[in-house]
């Protein structure tokens, strides 16, 4: 996760640095940096590795998904602010420009040219800032992407998405944590149960699911996911406490 943040952070910085006086919209800012969040460094081949599958963002899209909710693309790039769930859709419709070929050159062309081109229209934002209106962005994208409209385009995402593959118990975690963090509660517990099925080893895990269950009423469980979390990692006070607490 620390990992993650620093590429996703690091991304960030990169983008303020293309334009320092334009304020990037958030649906494509924050998406992007996600790309780049799920990048791992190779130490031997000294190289890094891009393109990898962001397992929490997708588990959250697949819930979304079996609940029928979709994001429309419009919809997004609409947006003034970012919830985790958008996140999610937005990491998903990136990741699908990213690593299609007929689309990843003009998308990579369009993210600098909302900073940099000049036959591109920009207001002024926040002080001396500037930014580009939605519908400037929409017409920016098309352009770049070569499409008449985004209904097309949000087909081809939706479709894209659903071929997607949780590889590991790592999504679980991840979602779980998101579904806490926004009072989720039976999902995250849900979550929680599935990467513990599916071979998880984190300690942190087996404590937070721990702690889960205790709120939930079910204090026997609770105890055989702490004794498990210590017998993981037996140095943390943490889970000794929470053990206490379940008892």
């Amino acid at each position: 996760l620390t990992l993650d943040v620093m590429f996703h952070e690091t991304n960030h910085y990169l983008t303020h640095l293309i334009n320092t006086k334009f304020h990037y919209p958030p649906w494509v800012n924050e998406s992007l940096a996600e790309y780049y969040g799920a990048s791992q460094w190779d130490p031997k081949k000294k190289a890094m590795n891009v393109g990898n599958i962001q397992e929490g963002r997708l588990v959250v899209l697949m819930d979304a998904m079996s609940g029928d909710e979709w994001q429309g693309l419009e919809e997004m790039i609409r947006l003034d602010d970012f919830n985790a769930l958008h996140y999610a859709w937005g990491w998903s419709f990136v990741h699908f420009l990213m690593e299609n070929k007929k689309y990843s050159s003009g998308f990579q062309k369009f993210y600098m040219a909302l900073g940099t081109d000049k036959n591109v229209t920009r207001v002024p934002f926040q002080g001396d800032m500037l930014k580009c209106e939605a519908n400037e962005v929409i017409k920016v994208l098309k352009g770049y992407l070569g499409v008449k409209d985004l209904k097309s385009l949000e087909k081809e995402r939706h479709d894209y998405v659903k071929g997607l593959k949780i590889e590991s118990h790592r999504g679980y975690e991840e979602a779980a944590q998101w579904a806490e963090n926004w009072g989720l509660r039976i999902k995250a517990g849900r979550y929680y149960k599935t990467a513990i099925e599916k071979g998880t080893q984190n300690p942190l895990t087996f404590d937070d699911y721990g702690e889960w269950l205790r709120r939930d009423g079910k204090p026997e469980e609770a105890i055989g996911m702490h004794e498990k979390a210590l017998e993981l990692d037996p140095m943390n006070a943490y889970f000794w406490l929470h053990l206490g607490h379940a008892c």
